[in-house]
């Protein structure tokens, strides 16, 4: 019998591509281009989250910068009040303040913050952690209409409701898994068995491996990796794997940066709808969290209705900016060999380039949902 889990390091991907998504035109391009992502190929580079540990700790950098200087705002205002601050205190503040204000503080509180949990949770195999910060931050997944971690998520919450106590605490207790035997570096199955083939290729030699090099290299990775913790400690090298030697970047002078170009926008204390570039956000922008926990109640309900997650259900993707608005609203005035071309610029798996063979001859509303859903990936 097999039991199907969530990768939980491919699921911290897509959350890290879903916030990029979310607050890129808000934010991101701006601290992308202070970082060094100048180019028009950089920045689209760094808009996609190719590099997942960049793109982490430019997460990182946003969270806490604006963390930073939306708390300072309500601070001030205690202070001037005569309170002591809380956190009651700040969520009972919020709603009396500009659009903007309301907007950051759900991004930031609610769903950078919720990846900042998850990673933790996994680092030290935290159940609660980690469910919590998935149900915090599932609905942007709904909001933006990615449909295969909206599956996901409820797959994931259907099994852990239905499944016997004891399977339930197995899964509580494995959550994530530590190589190491740090308790502090617990990773997801599917990142410990892709470090696991990491080990294996290296062992392979350079050029196209052949069968027999495959079993040579899976029969003596262990051995192998004996003997070179054994030449490490006769030799006296220090190993990267080691906590003592491993370090993380510090972004201490980034977020300090950053915030400097926050409060120069007053961005976070005025009326503006405008992102940290200039750029003009949609009317709906503020509702962007109402509008994610209406397509999740929708896609709930449907569920409860069929029985049935077979079909993918694909609620309207929120449109944050008025570039978007301007991209989506345009697609209707394009002819179709503009679409084909448009379409045919993206790099596509075998499988998509099978079905766009389909698509292609079809009505042209298909090949405006296929561009659509290519841009989404």
């Amino acid at each position: 019998m097999f039991l199907y889990t969530t990768g939980l390091g491919h699921y911290e991907i897509n959350m890290v591509k879903a916030l990029f998504k979310l607050l890129w035109d808000v934010g991101l391009s701006r601290l992308a281009k202070m970082l060094g992502f100048c180019s028009p190929k950089a920045q689209l580079s760094c808009q996609n989250a190719t590099d997942h540990h960049k793109s982490w700790q430019i997460i990182q950098i946003f969270l806490f910068s604006f963390s930073f200087e939306l708390l300072q705002q309500y601070v001030d205002y205690a202070r001037i009040q005569q309170e002591f601050p809380t956190a009651d205190g700040y969520f009972q503040w919020i709603p009396h303040r500009p659009e903007m204000h309301r907007f950051l503080s759900d991004a930031v509180f609610g769903y950078c913050l919720a990846l900042h949990v998850f990673r933790a949770g996994i680092r030290r195999n935290n159940s609660d952690a980690i469910n919590v910060a998935k149900a915090r931050f599932a609905p942007l997944f709904f909001g933006l209409s990615m449909p295969f971690y909206m599956e996901t998520f409820f797959r994931d919450s259907v099994l852990r409701t239905k499944c016997p106590p004891e399977l339930l605490n197995f899964l509580k207790k494995h959550e994530s898994y530590s190589v190491s035997g740090n308790d502090c570096k617990g990773e997801g199955g599917d990142f410990v068995l892709e470090s696991f083939n990491r080990n294996v290729k290296r062992l392979l030699p350079s050029g196209l491996p052949n069968e027999q090099g495959w079993i040579r290299a899976c029969r003596n990775v262990e051995r192998l990796a004996k003997v070179n913790e054994y030449m490490v400690n006769i030799l006296g090298i220090s190993d990267s794997t080691d906590p003592e030697y491993s370090y993380m970047y510090g972004i201490k002078n980034e977020i300090l940066q950053f915030r400097s170009i926050i409060k120069e926008s007053k961005m976070v204390d005025s009326d503006s709808t405008e992102g940290l570039c200039g750029e003009k956000l949609a009317a709906e922008f503020c509702n962007f969290h109402e509008v994610c926990m209406k397509n999740f109640k929708d896609y709930a309900e449907e569920v409860s209705k069929t029985h049935s997650l077979q079909k993918r259900l694909k609620p309207k993707p929120i449109i944050i900016s008025k570039k978007q608005q301007i991209i989506s609203e345009n697609y209707l005035s394009f002819t179709k060999e503009e679409l084909k071309t448009k379409i045919e610029e993206h790099s596509m798996g075998d499988t998509k380039k099978k079905e766009w063979q389909k698509i292609k001859k079809g009505k042209k509303e298909g090949i405006i949902n296929f561009l659509k859903d290519l841009q989404k990936e």
